[in-house]
């Protein structure tokens, strides 16, 4: 987005005959820390403290955390996702996901 605070990311992917679609936000605040903020299909509201280095990103929520590599060329991401059920105290897996950048889409006249 202009100014360069915040960054958009849509996904949209299925498993199975399943589809999770859904919209968010990454912005760096005033104080310098960086926050990302995701709404989905499946009725989520989720915040995540954000923190990169280099080409690895780490989301911490209150139940869930992801650690996201992004390949040299960033076309390629793989998510490994955790969840707690005790507010962080031990993680457990969740799931594993790879995400490819897909082409822009023509814009219809």
């Amino acid at each position: 987005m202009p100014g360069g605070f915040f960054l958009e990311h849509r996904w949209d992917r299925r498993s199975g005959d399943d589809r999770h679609i859904g919209l968010g936000t990454i912005a760096v605040e005033h104080d310098g820390a960086i926050t990302g903020r995701f709404f989905d299909n499946l009725g989520y509201a989720r915040t995540y403290a954000l923190r990169e280095r280099h080409d690895v990103w780490s989301f911490t929520g209150r139940s869930e955390r992801a650690t996201v590599t992004f390949s040299r060329d960033r076309a390629t991401m793989t998510i490994a996702w955790e969840r707690s059920k005790d507010n962080g105290a031990t993680w457990q897996p969740l799931c594993n996901l790879t995400s490819t950048k897909q082409p822009a889409k023509a814009a219809k006249p």
